[in-house]
């Protein structure tokens, strides 16, 4: 289920590839043939890929929570530095598209509903890629109520003592 009617996309890097949660907007596509700009929540900013076998390192997250929240973040990084980030990457910015893309961003950001935070303070380590993570910074899993991994994606759903 995606969030937002939009071409966003909420996805996370195999740990054996760096583990990672990224957004990626068509409208901040790389001028370079060979290269694609995906946000990384970690870094709050954008990284330079390069588009061969990019999909195979990458999956989608289908936790609507932390789409938003990643959404959110994504949101707050356009509005504030998107523009200084294109200018400099030669991604037009002066077309219309783009100032409504960011506009429509906005107002269907304020429509979603917050994601669901936890009041008591946890700390743990991911299971998946090892990342010291807390509730702080992260949200918990509806299903399992584990802390998900600001860095992967992963949660407990799923999770076997093997997996350790």
């Amino acid at each position: 289920m995606k969030p937002l009617n939009i071409q966003l996309w909420v996805g996370k890097r195999s740990a054996n590839a760096g583990g990672g949660i990224y957004v990626y907007d068509v409208e901040m596509e790389s001028t370079k043939p060979n290269a694609i700009y995906l946000f990384d929540t970690y870094r709050n900013t954008m990284q330079q890929f390069g588009r061969l076998n990019l999909r195979e390192a990458f999956e989608t997250i289908k936790n609507t929570d932390l789409q938003i929240s990643v959404i959110k973040q994504y949101v707050a990084w356009i509005t504030t530095s998107g523009e200084e980030f294109a200018n400099i990457h030669n991604i037009d910015t002066t077309s219309s598209n783009y100032k409504e893309h960011v506009q429509r961003l906005v107002e269907q950001c304020q429509n979603l509903k917050n994601p669901t935070y936890t009041v008591r303070q946890r700390s743990t380590i991911c299971h998946s890629c090892h990342a010291a993570i807390n509730n702080q910074s992260g949200i918990e899993c509806k299903k399992c109520h584990w802390i998900v991994c600001p860095h992967c994606g992963a949660c407990g759903c799923g999770f076997t003592r093997d997996d350790w």
